[in-house]
């Protein structure tokens, strides 16, 4: 579930940065890096090919890691499984050094983290749904 939160919260810093026709990036005197604007083609891109695919990844390890734990007889075999499943969910963050270039790194961070009030005024066990609102609350319906 701690993935399903970090993802909701996700969605909801990209649906409070302004929506313009381009995706603006400002540099500060500090050296830091920050969203000014974002495309609806660039939000719904990084929707559809970043966060759907990670709560998928999500849900998928939720079911298959208890019905890897639940099929375990021993206390040895659970230890060891869970210690597996750790192994399993730890393992984006070991990978993101040899895979991501160095450069994208720096810029990764150096970049302002988003002011976020209006989910703060939650609990944090709402962030799917804090999430689905802001995402229904910018979708461009006319009535």
């Amino acid at each position: 579930m701690k993935e399903v939160n970090v993802t909701a919260m996700f969605v909801h810093a990209l649906c409070s940065v302004p929506r313009e026709s381009s995706t603006k990036l400002a540099k500060y005197t500090d050296g830091k890096f920050a969203f000014q604007s974002i495309s609806s083609a660039g939000l719904y891109s990084i929707m559809l090919l970043v966060v759907v695919p990670r709560l998928a990844i999500a849900f998928f390890l939720l079911n298959a890691g208890l019905l890897f734990l639940c099929h375990t007889v021993n206390l040895q075999q659970l230890l060891f499984n869970s210690l597996a499943l750790g192994f399993v969910l730890d393992i984006d963050e070991m990978i993101y050094p040899i895979f991501v270039p160095s450069r994208v790194q720096r810029v990764a961070s150096r970049m302002r983290p988003f002011t976020l009030e209006e989910y703060t005024k939650f609990a944090p066990g709402s962030a799917v749904a804090t999430a689905a609102l802001g995402v229904v609350q910018r979708l461009p319906i006319r009535l």
